[in-house]
């Protein structure tokens, strides 16, 4: 469990409502496991980025590509994303202009990547986007 203060939290960016709803139902299906200090690792399992890699791959093009330490993503513009940081055309489908999804604090700036890693599972990650993205 994550140590937020959902009174204290504040967005980063903002996303399309369309593809949050996707993102969304997503990370709530059951059909992606987990994986934690990747996006995505060689045995399929994502991290809630590597999911939105994945889903803009569905709509938009793309490939994964093996990395030693997990993989990345290519976007259709051949441009990698990788350690919780997007490509522009993916934050561009996705409606947001920062550099990053993710959630703020006082003190501190929780990106998504960062709050999956610390062990928060696919479910409360889902909530605090619904909630604040």
């Amino acid at each position: 469990m994550t140590e937020l203060d959902p009174a204290q939290i504040i967005s980063i960016g903002r996303i399309f409502p369309g593809v949050k709803r996707i993102w969304l139902d997503a990370l709530r299906s059951g059909e992606f496991r987990q994986a934690r200090g990747a996006m995505r690792l060689s045995d399929g399992f994502m991290d809630p980025l590597g999911i939105l890699c994945e889903l803009y791959r569905r709509d938009q093009g793309g490939n994964w590509a093996p990395r030693d330490d997990g993989w990345v993503f290519r976007d259709a513009r051949n441009q990698y994303a990788a350690g919780g940081d997007l490509t522009p055309a993916i934050l561009k489908w996705a409606g947001s202009r920062a550099s990053r999804c993710g959630l703020a604090a006082p003190g501190a700036t929780w990106a998504i990547a960062n709050l999956n890693d610390s062990g928060a599972p696919f479910a409360e990650i889902a909530e605090l986007i619904e909630e604040n993205l």
